[in-house]
């Protein structure tokens, strides 16, 4: 009788080589972030734009009529009185809670003294107002922006889509960054005066419309 040996080949990849491929796919995934994160999140804020400029107008012409921006007191905005007087609809923006800034030419006397001081770069000059949206990805009923900033959600709105990132988080477009429009537009470009809400952030506005606060990483 003849007996034939089967000879068997086994083949795999040994741990160092796991661990070669599991550290290339991790660096390779940090580059994507750094270089597809951004423009992600860039994509999701133009979301705001259409309502930052109907609000931005309605206000223009609010002063047209009344003499002055529309502008409120309180410390807390709410989005509702933004429909109620400017007759905008924001029911559908729900990534985002609306707040106007008045700093000159405003409805309240008292705004000035009280919202001003929250302006995101108030160290510029020949400012009317800004519009800002803040990012929000809980649905609570008061969203936090910046410089202590806050907003009360409409009372008809729906609920965040998912991409707004919790606040605090590291991440690109977190609640509570903003997208921010000014009136009258600034020049195109970077910003020569940092953001007063201790990022140091500069602006990069674009025909007066600002999305950098949001683009970069929060803390």
């Amino acid at each position: 009788m003849v007996n034939y040996k089967i000879r068997r080949s086994y083949s795999g990849f040994t741990l160092i080589e796991l661990l070669v491929v599991v550290t290339i796919v991790g660096v390779l995934a940090g580059i994507a972030i750094t270089f597809v994160g951004p423009q992600i999140c860039k994509g999701n804020l133009s979301e705001a734009q259409p309502y930052l400029l109907q609000i931005s107008s309605k206000m223009r012409s609010f002063r047209i009529e009344q003499g002055a921006y529309y502008s409120v007191a309180a410390s807390t905005q709410n989005e509702q009185d933004l429909e109620d007087n400017l007759g905008v609809n924001l029911q559908d923006a729900g990534n985002f809670c609306f707040i106007s800034v008045c700093k000159l030419n405003c409805q309240n006397a008292t705004t000035t003294e009280t919202i001003a001081a929250a302006e995101i770069s108030n160290g510029d000059t020949a400012i009317d107002f800004e519009v800002w949206a803040i990012l929000r990805q809980k649905a609570a009923g008061v969203v936090r922006g910046p410089n202590g900033a806050t907003c009360k959600v409409a009372d008809t709105k729906l609920a965040p889509s998912g991409w707004v990132k919790p606040p605090n988080s590291g991440s690109f477009c977190q609640q509570g960054q903003i997208v921010v429009h000014r009136y009258p537009p600034p020049v195109n470009g970077l910003d020569a005066v940092a953001t007063t809400d201790g990022t140091r952030k500069r602006l990069d506005w674009i025909q007066g419309t600002s999305f950098s606060h949001s683009i970069l990483p929060g803390p």
